[in-house]
């Protein structure tokens, strides 16, 4: 009687572990589907870079146009497109702008006149096709009748006396002496727009501010 009891036990004991082994193993699936789930989506909020189609450049323009500033064009744009919007005056040199060259932002795009080119070709001695627009005279030459004085000179004496200015620098130049109060020293003439460093130095000895 007692070894038929403990049978009965012992049968009882092992359907309660398989009853406890068959509920864990399928919790344990279950938890794994909640787990795996659906794959996670994560944003970073980040914007899609901009394609080069959209961007834009900034250019300044000025000389022989009729509306100097600043414009904005889209990427690819080309130098003719630029002077374009800022209107081309006659007697441009349109030619030796490089007007198929495709824009760089931030840069200056300074149209020059046939005459001031003419005159540069002249001083250099080279033929018209072959001088640039940004290239400056290198002309020796003393101006007759003693120095320029560049804070009262008319335009068409710093155009006459002046090596490598046109009409339109000696513009240039009394207009910005007009906006600043004048030229503190002969230094400052390289503010105006078209008068770099070699330029300077082809004029320096030729002009004064008193």
């Amino acid at each position: 009687m007692l070894n038929l009891d403990r049978r009965y036990l012992l049968a009882a004991l092992l359907l309660i572990a398989l009853i406890v082994f068959f509920t864990g193993t399928k919790y344990g699936e279950m938890k794994q589907a909640d787990i795996v789930g659906e794959p996670l989506t994560i944003e970073t909020g980040l914007a899609e870079p901009q394609t080069a189609a959209g961007e834009e450049l900034q250019v300044y323009v000025c000389g022989e146009v009729e509306k100097p500033g600043l414009y904005k064009l889209k990427a690819g744009a080309r130098v003719y497109d630029a002077l374009k919007l800022a209107g081309i005056l006659p007697g441009a040199a349109l030619d030796c702008a490089q007007p198929a060259r495709k824009l760089q932002d931030g840069e200056t795009i300074i149209l020059l006149s046939e005459a001031e080119i003419a005159l540069q070709a002249l001083e250099q001695g080279t033929q018209l096709s072959s001088v640039m627009p940004v290239l400056p005279a290198n002309n020796q030459t003393s101006a007759a009748g003693g120095l320029v004085n560049i804070n009262t000179a008319t335009t068409q004496e710093l155009d006459e006396r002046l090596p490598g200015v046109g009409p339109a620098i000696a513009r240039r130049i009394v207009d910005y002496r007009e906006s600043n109060g004048g030229f503190g020293k002969i230094e400052d003439i390289k503010n105006v727009s078209g008068i770099g460093d070699k330029k300077y130095a082809d004029i320096k000895d030729l002009i004064s501010v008193r």
